[in-house]
């Protein structure tokens, strides 16, 4: 192997060493997280797909955040974008790719909000 390939492969290594750490990172805008909050899982592979866990933790009633109820929306570029009422604690696991040979979703494309829905 010449000084050339080793000397490529040094440069590129940063490249592979950080491919998978900031894949999926949503941005998560939680309005009223006194009330809610989230945790979110690292992407895993089933079966073709590539998905996360998300769990929404409602910790108080809604209505102590100033809400008579409260709104989810969860976007994922080209793939889903989609409103739910959040009204108990429940677990939701999102595809983020629909192929897990193609790691096509970035951390900008992914936005999560909770808000009030109205008050």
């Amino acid at each position: 192997m010449s000084i050339r390939y080793v000397a490529l492969f040094v440069l590129m290594l940063p490249l592979f060493v950080n491919a998978g750490e900031d894949e999926v990172s949503p941005v998560i805008n939680n309005d009223i997280s006194e009330c809610v909050s989230l945790d979110i899982s690292k992407p895993y592979p089933y079966k073709n797909l590539t998905l996360i866990d998300m769990s929404i933790d409602v910790k108080k009633v809604i209505g102590y955040c100033g809400c008579k109820s409260a709104m989810a929306n969860i976007r994922i570029d080209g793939i889903l974008d989609e409103n739910f009422a959040v009204k108990e604690s429940r677990k939701i696991a999102l595809v983020t790719s629909f192929d897990n040979t193609i790691n096509n979703i970035q951390k900008e494309n992914m936005t999560l909000d909770i808000r009030c829905g109205s008050y």
